[in-house]
This record gives C-alpha cells, sequence and structure tokens, in this order.
C-alpha cells in the first residue's frame, strides 16, 4: 500500500466521525440509556449516576478530572461492574450490538 493509499484511507476514517451533523452525534445518553443503567446500575440515567457521586460531573473534563480509583469504588458499589473501564466497556459493546441490529 503507498502513500497516497494511506492519505485516502486516513481520509475516509476521518470522514466518517468528521461527517456526522450534530443530530447524529453520539452522546452519552445513546451508549448508557435508561435501559442499561436500570438493569446493571442502582440508577435510571447516567447523570442520576453521576449526581449521586460526591463530584460535580457535568463534561467530560469534569469526570477526567475525577480520581481513577475513587470513581472506580463508586462504580463498584453502585453497579453490576468492577470499575468505570469495565462499565464503558460493556456500554460500548451493547451500543454497538444495538447499531448493528438498527435500533
Amino acid at each position: 500500500m503507498g502513500t497516497d493509499d494511506l492519505d485516502e484511507l486516513e481520509n475516509s476514517l476521518d470522514g466518517l466521525d468528521g461527517g456526522r451533523s450534530e443530530e447524529n452525534k453520539i452522546t452519552a445518553d445513546d451508549v448508557f440509556p435508561a435501559a442499561f443503567m436500570e438493569e446493571y446500575t442502582n440508577y435510571g440515567s447516567l447523570q442520576a449516576f453521576f449526581d449521586d457521586s460526591e463530584w460535580d460531573i457535568e463534561s467530560e473534563d469534569d469526570l477526567d478530572a475525577v480520581p481513577t480509583d475513587e470513581f472506580d469504588e463508586h462504580v463498584a458499589n453502585n453497579t453490576d461492574f468492577g470499575d468505570w473501564e469495565e462499565m464503558k466497556s460493556r456500554a460500548g459493546a451493547e451500543w454497538m450490538g444495538r447499531q448493528l441490529q438498527g435500533n
């Protein structure tokens, strides 16, 4: 594969995300819908899960500022998951499954 082919592939991949209109952006509620939260957590929404924590989480930057080990403890105490990475992984896998099924 030549340099031109790599550039073309990179541009195609960039276009997959960059070409999404605002209404087609993937939101946290898309990945963590109420059904997911109700099945695996003590909450009906991701925001309720965040609101019940000791941190003020209103954005991705807010979440990034929370110490990982402390947030993992919140996850372990209030969900069926051992840590945030496990919870995100399951949510992502289920989201992908819904997309493949056309839901």
